[in-house]
């Protein structure tokens, strides 16, 4: 079990986010964006995601394998920037232990979809931004930060390392 304590709060902000934005860079070098699908896995340093081995995403990963994947959970007023490198994974047994019925939308073929492959995501790096989320705590640190040199709202930032 990790106990990194990065990765831990890295799980715990994730834990209850169903869509992450997923940027690739395409083949003109521009950064391209698109949703993805949460895996109900415990985050350990590695993000896991279904895709076809045969989608834009899959061959712009052939060339460049950095990623960034984005999470925004506006209950909590949490803001997370994962950085790392990914690949297309075939792997049946993680499949299996990822797969939920809900997928059958994007892949009718179940685990036997002939194109159906895992996006594993090892993270580099991240950011958290973090505010208050009670609204009254959010109010008084927006009225501060008007009548004030203090932008930060009473949040926080955090920068670190994950798989180093």
């Amino acid at each position: 079990m990790q106990t990194n304590p990065d990765i831990l709060k890295l799980r715990e902000l994730i834990r209850d986010i169903d869509v992450a934005m997923l940027t690739t860079i395409d083949e003109e070098q521009r950064l391209i964006s698109r949703p993805m699908a949460m895996q109900k896995a415990e985050f350990d340093g590695t993000l896991w995601f279904f895709t076809r081995d045969d989608a834009p995403k899959a061959n712009q990963l052939s060339k460049h394998h950095e990623v960034n994947v984005a999470f925004t959970n506006t209950r909590r007023n949490c803001y997370i920037s994962i950085a790392g490198q990914a690949v297309v994974y075939h792997d049946r047994e993680k499949a299996r232990e990822l797969w939920s019925p809900a997928l059958k939308i994007w892949f009718k073929d179940g685990l036997d979809d002939p194109h159906l492959a895992l996006l594993k995501v090892t993270a580099n790096y991240a950011e958290i931004w973090e505010g208050p989320s009670n609204l009254v705590t959010k109010l008084i640190g927006f009225a501060k930060g008007l009548i004030s040199d203090d932008h930060q709202l009473g949040g926080e930032h955090q920068k670190f390392a994950v798989n180093q």
